[in-house]
């Protein structure tokens, strides 16, 4: 927020709401800290959009913020280098010290009560685990929704593994709008497609990794997309082919949820951002 980043990206909220204010307000006196520096220097150079939320996912609580798993050599790469990476989680100790930047946090309890409130009568307690581990025939560790406030309408599908192998996954989301002075997350069908599509992910991401081979060879199929594509950080094929796989598999997912008119809207939404393979994989049989 204090650097250049929601302007260079688009990826910070837009709708004002009290959250919002008292932290600009607050942190204002530190918007020439060396972190805030470092940070608009590394995400100019790569370590953008997912790769910031999910560096928090593996550190303890600030201001200590001790990494408790392993980084992948892919985070640590997008951050210049482990000399780097520790340079800036070194600098972001500080801040946090400096700041007092627990204290601050703390105090905002209400208002996150409030946040989670409203939050969890919209869903209706509906089972978003169930549905996906029915869908996929498979089984992970834990599955957590993250509400980031400051963050753009849009999320993130992060996961740490564990010591174990088994994966802790994440649904990082953005608020799609204010009321009274509280962000809102959107309705009952928005919070539902976004966890399904970020802890989709998870699941899709690993298989084609381990099918790079096979996948790469339709590698031509992004050339008339890849303008589009690209405009939506989706640089490359196989970022591609995993953005496509898992809105057939949400536009699935709300055929059967919501039933046809809704997942033929479903798909139609899809194609109209370019996502043009879509009908094509989600008319595919599974067992095919």
């Amino acid at each position: 927020m204090l650097s250049g980043y929601g302007d260079r990206f688009g990826l910070l909220t837009r709708h004002e709401f009290d959250y919002k204010s008292d932290m600009e307000a607050y942190f204002e006196p530190y918007r020439d800290h060396a972190a805030v520096a470092l940070f608009d220097t590394l995400s100019s150079r790569g370590f953008a959009f997912d790769r910031p939320p999910t560096t928090m996912l593996y550190l303890s609580y600030p201001p200590e913020l001790e990494p408790q798993a392993l980084f992948t050599d892919e985070l640590v790469a997008s951050a210049g280098g482990p000399e780097r990476m520790n340079e800036f989680l070194q600098a972001l100790r500080e801040f946090a010290r400096e700041s007092d930047f627990i204290n601050w946090y703390d105090g905002q309890a209400p208002a996150i009560a409030e946040i989670l409130t409203q939050t969890e009568r919209t869903t209706g307690g509906e089972d978003y685990v169930a549905t996906i581990e029915s869908y996929f025939g498979m089984r992970q560790n834990s599955y957590h929704i993250v509400l980031a406030p400051l963050y753009h309408p849009g999320g993130f599908g992060p996961s740490v593994q564990r010591s174990d192998g088994s994966y802790d996954l994440y649904n990082i989301a953005g608020p799609r709008g204010a009321v009274d002075g509280y962000p809102v997350f959107g309705t009952a069908d928005n919070l539902r497609h976004i966890a399904l599509h970020e802890f989709g992910h998870s699941f899709v991401n690993p298989t084609t990794e381990r099918f790079r081979e096979d996948v790469s060879k339709y590698e031509p199929l992004y050339e008339p997309i890849r303008e589009k594509m690209a405009a939506m950080a989706y640089p490359h094929w196989e970022v591609s082919v995993n953005e496509h796989i898992i809105r057939a598999v949400t536009t699935r997912m709300v055929y059967n949820l919501e039933g046809e008119e809704a997942g033929a809207r479903a798909m139609e939404v899809e194609v109209d951002r370019g996502f043009i393979c879509v009908p094509a994989l989600a008319q595919l049989d599974i067992a095919g």
